[in-house]
């Protein structure tokens, strides 16, 4: 196949060239956040600590957030008409969909931080942190994938 035909383009654009995201956007707002949290981590470690790090902190919020974007952009990709002739790139689509769905649930433990629910005793007893969550429950969903991600 042609790859400039419309039809080939994940993105649903007629030829041309395809859009391309400003760097401002992928290089340096995330240096700057990063520098950001860094100066605030070490000049005001209370505010920090409070603000940014707490299960309803800035930090942890914008996890959330940025996961439910992620699984909702997924979701609308799932519908291009690109992917019914792609079954395997629509299946790792899937999966990335899922995958923040997942992460996005883990993160603020099933809703358990927003509508205050306690744990169930049983639960409560397997998880390290007493959350309704999978990643506390053992070393193989905590610490281990963490362990990957530094590879």
């Amino acid at each position: 196949m042609n790859p400039t035909l419309p039809s080939d383009r994940i993105d649903g654009s007629a030829g041309g060239e395809p859009h391309r995201l400003s760097p401002l956007w992928w290089l340096v707002l995330p240096l700057v956040l990063a520098a950001g949290l860094s100066l605030t981590a070490h000049a005001a470690p209370d505010f920090y600590t409070r603000w940014m790090t707490e299960e309803h902190g800035l930090l942890e919020l914008g996890q959330l957030a940025m996961m439910l974007s992620a699984c909702v952009i997924a979701l609308r990709t799932l519908l291009l008409p690109t992917l019914r002739t792609r079954p395997l790139l629509a299946a790792w689509v899937a999966v990335a969909a899922l995958s923040a769905f997942y992460i996005a649930g883990e993160e603020a433990s099933w809703g358990q931080h927003f509508f205050a629910w306690e744990t169930p005793a049983f639960w409560s007893a397997m998880n390290d942190q007493g959350e309704t969550n999978l990643h506390n429950i053992s070393s193989w969903l905590d610490q281990k994938p963490r362990v990957l991600h530094m590879v």
